[in-house]
Order: C-alpha cells, then structure tokens, then sequence
C-alpha cells in the first residue's frame, strides 16, 4: 500500500495492484487518464511484492499534481512503470505512460523507492537510482549541471539505474516525493543522500550517502516524507525524525526544523511501521493503534479535528493496522483483516470511497472494495 501526491495504490494478496484518485498522468496504470474515486485494476501487474508511488506538486500543493507515477518490483525481480517518465525516470521517448512498463537494467529488483523526479531500487543488497540528479539524488556523487527536469543524459540525470556509493548490503530504503533517499544498512545505521530538506541551499545536498549521526539503530523502521524523515529502533521504543518541522511533523512538541534526529514525543506504545508526508507523519502501534503528528488543515491526522499537532495524537477507530502510508494531504491504513482505510484530503477521489466532493475525511473510511 502506498499513498501517493493525489493517488493510492495497494497490492492485493494474489499480486495484483489496484489504485484510485488522479489519472492525468496515467498513475492509475488502467490504460485511462480518467480519475476514479474507487479502486481500478492495474493492467496486466499479477505478481507485484509491492507497491510505491512518487511524484510532485505545482507550488503551493492544491492544483494538480505536477507530476505523479507508481511502481512495482515483481516476483521475477523486474520492475513495473506506469504514470510519469519525466523523460528521465522511464524512455527518453515518452512523457507518461498509462499501462504498466519494464524498467530497462533491472532485474532482481525486491523493493522501490520512488521519489520526486528520480526512483531507487533495492536488488541483491544494492542500491540503483536513476532520474533526477540535481540534488544528488543519484547518489554517485557525479556533479549535476542541468538545471531542468528534461535535461540532457549526463547533465543532471540518468536514463538508465546507476550504482549507489557506499550502502552495499542495504536491508531497507526508503524515499516518498523527495529529492532523498535513505537506506539501512546491515548495522542498522542510516545513510542518506540527495536532499531530505527540499534542496534549500547547498548545506542541503548530499550526493553521496552519509551517516544520518545520532540515530538509534534503525532496522525497525524508516520513513523518507518530502521534506523530512524519521527511524524507529529496533524495540520499536524510540521514534527519531529530523528534516523541515514547519508543522510539528518531527513531533518533538516544535516546529523548528533539525537537521539532527530529535525524539518522538507522546507515543502510547512501541512502534512497529512509520510513515512520513508532506508536512505529517505516523505509526502503527504495537497493540494496532496509529498515531499521528504533524499538519491536520484536511483531517491527515484522523482524529477528527482539522487542528495540527506537534504531539502525536491517536487516530479514530482503529485497533488492528499492520502498515500505514502517508501521502501528500491524506493518509491509509492497513488492517490485520486486509481492509484498506484512508483519511485526509480528497480532492481527486483518493481516499477511495466513492467520493470526490474534496471535503475534508478527518476520520478513517473504508476503501470500496477492500
């Protein structure tokens, strides 16, 4: 399950893939640009491992998305594309795609990490990235000197997935709709590389992985948002995030951004699975309780307010989740059931019940269908 910029996706237990919400890129991979507010089969995806979506949004993030895609690793080790290409992440050839196609260059691929205008793969204990490269997001420490989205192979990007530097052995990675990625390794320590903050001045851009220092052993969990990240310990105790704060996504009690892990504050329980937004985060509990911290103008925090929180908070109604995923304005869960609940903003049908009135789902709802 993956909550992507105005779409969410999910993989059913068969491998099939299912999302809803925009389709101007083709995201929702149903050979359509048609939007759907309930969930549409992927074409022609029958054994996906899982699922990841990326993308971006026009400043000010309420129009359209500005650029939207999903991915999939399947039981064959290659890797499945369908929304934006970029003319970097996909075919030099093609702007977006609205059915499924291979990723060139890999073929043992067990676990994706898109991003905004760049993606990374996880295959044999090795990390490729390929797309954007203007803020080192390639991770090979090759200087970007194209300043555009459609710059020219070998100026600010790449056509093809290239070697990560220094994460040889990575378990995990992670990075949703930023310009980083983060991976854990076989020590539980956390490297990163590209920009968890957005970019913001040269202090920001990492083009090789380095040591996240101050993190305590992450191999529990890791969580890349736009513009922030967090780690849980290995017990599931300690909740670290660092990055922007602008509100209180880092759930120290702050907004102040910390460009060094600070500690979580207010959580019930031990921590199982985290997930990071736009300007929000969460966990799933021990015990299947979520909580969340963070912005809250459309309900992402699901308690059933519209006021934000530096303090994580508990969201309504929910006692058996196994994974959450946080999207730009909206949020899902998992249950233990295999129901699929959202939250949040709604604008393009992608909290997935029917509707696209663009209120405000400041409670869980079910998704149609699962």
């Amino acid at each position: 399950m993956s909550a992507g910029t105005d779409m969410t996706c999910a993989v059913e237990r068969g491998g099939g893939v299912w999302c809803w919400g925009s389709n101007d890129h083709g995201q929702l991979g149903n050979n359509t640009q048609q939007a759907s507010a309930i969930p549409v089969r992927v074409v022609g995806i029958n054994s996906a491992l899982t699922v990841t979506t990326g993308g971006t949004w026009t400043a000010g993030g309420m129009g359209a998305a500005l650029s939207a895609f999903a991915c999939a690793p399947l039981r064959d080790g290659t890797l499945a594309w369908w929304g934006n290409s970029f003319n970097w992440l996909l075919d030099s050839r093609i702007s977006y795609t609205s059915t499924p196609l291979q990723v060139a260059g890999i073929s043992d691929a067990v676990a994706v990490a898109g991003g905004n205008w760049h993606a990374c793969a996880l295959s044999n204990g090795s990390v490729l990235c390929w797309g954007d490269d203007r803020f080192g997001q390639l991770g090979d420490g090759m200087p970007a000197t194209c300043a555009g989205a459609g710059c020219p192979a070998g100026t600010g990007g790449a056509l093809t997935p290239v070697r990560v530097s220094g994460v040889e052995g990575a378990l995990a990675i992670a990075g949703h709709g930023s310009d980083g990625t983060c991976a854990v390794l076989p020590d539980a320590s956390v490297w990163c590389w590209g920009s968890i903050t957005g970019g913001a001045g040269s202090d920001a851009v990492q083009p090789v992985p380095a040591l996240v220092p101050g993190v305590s052993a992450a191999a529990n969990g890791l969580a890349v948002g736009f513009h922030h990240a967090c780690a849980v310990s290995p017990s599931g105790t300690t909740v670290q995030c660092w990055g922007d704060n602008y509100a209180g996504e880092l759930g120290n009690l702050a907004t102040d951004a910390d460009s060094s892990p600070v500690s979580v504050a207010g959580l019930a329980t031990s921590v199982v699975a985290i997930a990071a937004g736009l300007t929000h985060t969460c966990a799933v509990l021990v015990d299947g309780g979520v909580q969340c911290w963070g912005d809250n103008r459309w309900g992402e925090l699901g308690d059933g307010r519209l006021i934000g929180s530096a303090l994580s908070v508990t969201v309504s109604g929910i006692s058996d989740a196994v994974a959450v995923s946080a999207g730009y304005l909206h949020t899902c869960a998992l249950t233990k059931a295999g129901r699929v609940l959202c939250w949040g903003q709604n604008g393009a049908g992608q909290i997935g019940n029917g509707d696209v009135s663009g209120r405000a789902v400041s409670t869980p709802v079910a998704v149609s269908g699962f």
